[in-house]
């Protein structure tokens, strides 16, 4: 019952019909079925941006015990942005023995190539410290640190040109508001200048220190998110960091 094919050979009808409705179908889902949208496509980026982060939790326990029978006094987590989309995001920890070896480090990063992540007292608990202090909040003294007047950090260089009343209203604010602060100044100073001068400043710092502590709350839910520092966090939620 075989057909003898153009080329010589003996050809299989059963074969041939299933080919060809093969070939119907794969047409069909050429011409019906959406590629992935970003969305989703974004759990896979999100379960690679959690394992690494969960990598990057053992390592800054494992490192804690380390540096802290050494006999350092702090522990710097960084990340090394050429190796940014690598297994661990190329996050690496380094100790140090006192707050001028840190600081000493810290201005001589190149911001293009590594970032601080955390600060790190290998005298307290690490339980206790979170995602350990900003380089903000390390030069702006927080936990003891360098208080550095050329470094950033509220009244210093990029408050430059805000009212004195403005930076004091700034300092009764939370802390979440303040770092916000901080961060548009350092970013998008001109845009502060004209919310300042519109008398938006201060409205504007609440309004988005709610939105972003809302994304946070929500995406560290149950634990979630638990090791993923917020301006990741943020990103992935399309918050503009800036004004």
């Amino acid at each position: 019952m075989f057909k003898r094919a153009d080329n010589g050979d003996v050809g299989d009808p059963l074969k041939d019909e299933f080919d060809e409705a093969l070939s119907d179908l794969s047409a069909w889902a050429e011409r019906n079925i959406l590629p992935p949208s970003p969305q989703e496509k974004a759990p896979d980026f999100q379960n690679w941006l959690q394992n690494a982060h969960a990598l990057a939790a053992a390592e800054r326990k494992t490192l804690y015990a380390k540096f802290s029978a050494s006999g350092a006094a702090r522990m710097l987590e960084c990340r090394d942005m050429w190796h940014g989309l690598e297994e661990d995001a190329g996050e690496y920890f380094l100790p140090f023995d006192n707050v001028a070896e840190v600081s000493d480090y810290v201005n001589r990063m190149n911001e293009d190539s590594d970032r601080v992540l955390g600060v790190y007292s290998l005298a307290r608990p690490l339980k206790e410290q979170g995602p350990g202090l900003t380089e903000v909040q390390w030069f702006a003294g927080g936990d003891h640190g360098s208080v550095d007047p050329n470094h950033y950090g509220m009244m210093f260089l990029p408050w430059s040109g805000v009212k004195l009343a403005t930076v004091r209203a700034l300092q009764s604010q939370p802390l979440r508001v303040q770092q916000i602060a901080d961060r548009w100044a350092s970013g998008s100073r001109e845009q502060v200048w004209v919310l300042e001068a519109k008398g938006q400043l201060i409205e504007r710092l609440k309004e988005q220190s709610a939105l972003e502590g809302k994304i946070l709350a929500d995406a560290r839910m149950c634990g979630a998110f638990s090791d993923v520092p917020d301006h990741e966090i943020l990103a992935l939620n399309e918050i503009e960091a800036l004004p």
